[in-house]
């Protein structure tokens, strides 16, 4: 376990520990146990819907490109993913899911990157349309909230994502340019012994934009695949919300609201801090924002804290062996990098 995931959980803790309390501390958990068992299985339902959608977009782009693989195999991958997502800074974790496709299921690393890679870009469009709508409609016409910068911020963060995964993906001169930043490396303590690793991580880019034009011609499938995802994942946080006793009067179906709602926060996980996959910042945006339609700090904290480890839960159900699997066969190839150096 690195030191810098250590002091990224700390950093976590901490901030859930503090919305916790200034949320009301004891309430707040009192409304967690309090929930509705009936709405939070629907809320995991939903996220489970939101689930097989993700991983059969990838199923299908590897089907594309003529890929023996089956889908529930696809699946646990994706499960994997999503679970080293929610413990990794900007949840860039959720590409464990390409590396367990490639070690467990024999997925050439190209390949494997490119079906989690591209989907990826049109997801990362979605928040940002979404988010930025969410903002323009719920924040910035609410006098409290003035100018949310850290928002902002994070919409530029993922149009930056988007633009650097695009580039990844299609343009042979980023790569190219990449590989010239990447001979400085000798140049600086500890360089050489990471060359190595990066070296093979460019030449695996090149290998995967030889593969890059099924991201193109299979479009309205990953477009189908998120028309799915995007109101499940809205869906499951409504159901959270019902189980802890929430209803949103916001002018709006309640469901377009979460379809709002939940974009905008989700851009906080993304932007890079040393915390969790935004933990206990997102949470602390839920308490702020959910505050403002009248909803008590402690039952926005158990919402955003419910609507947050339900997804971790959900995704230790495959995920967990997934990766210990996926640990032991990556540990080997780390073994024998080390060795050559």
């Amino acid at each position: 376990m690195s030191k810098k995931f250590i002091v990224n959980a700390i950093v976590s803790l901490i901030l859930i520990a503090v919305v916790v309390y200034f949320s009301g501390g004891i309430e707040v958990l009192r409304e967690i146990k309090n929930l509705d068992l009936f709405y939070l299985f629907l809320a995991v339902v939903s996220l489970f819907v939101m689930y097989l959608a993700m991983a059969y977009r990838m199923f299908h782009l590897l089907k594309a490109l003529k890929v023996n693989v089956k889908y529930f195999d696809v699946l646990k991958a994706h499960f994997a993913g999503m679970l080293a997502a929610d413990f990794t800074p900007a949840r860039m974790g959720y590409f464990a899911s390409s590396v367990d496709l490639h070690y467990n299921y024999k997925v050439s690393s190209e390949k494997a990157f490119l079906v989690a890679l591209g989907p990826q870009v049109f997801d990362f469009i979605t928040k940002v349309l979404g988010g930025s709508l969410g903002i323009l409609l719920i924040a910035s016409k609410i006098a409290e909230i003035q100018d949310p910068v850290y928002l902002y911020f994070g919409v530029l963060v993922l149009v930056a994502m988007i633009a650097i995964m695009t580039l990844l993906m299609f343009s042979s001169r980023f790569v190219k340019f990449l590989r010239w930043l990447s001979f400085f490396l000798k140049h600086i303590p500890f360089g050489s012994f990471i060359l190595l690793p990066v070296s093979k991580l460019l030449n695996m880019v090149e290998r995967m934009q030889n593969h890059s034009g099924i991201i193109i011609k299979e479009m309205w499938v990953i477009i189908a695949m998120i028309a799915i995802a995007w109101p499940a994942k809205a869906l499951s946080w409504y159901f959270v919300a019902k189980s802890v006793g929430i209803t949103i009067d916001s002018g709006m179906d309640e469901l377009i609201f979460y379809l709002l709602f939940q974009p905008m926060l989700t851009i906080l996980e993304f932007i890079p801090t040393p915390t969790l996959a935004g933990m206990g910042l997102s949470e602390g945006g839920a308490v702020l924002v959910l505050g403002l339609y009248g909803i008590g700090s402690a039952k926005a904290a158990a919402f955003a804290l419910v609507a947050r480890f339900k997804t971790t839960l959900l995704s230790l159900t495959l995920g967990a062996s997934e990766t210990v699997e996926l640990a032991k066969k990556a540990g080997k190839e780390l073994k024998s990098i080390l060795q050559l150096n």
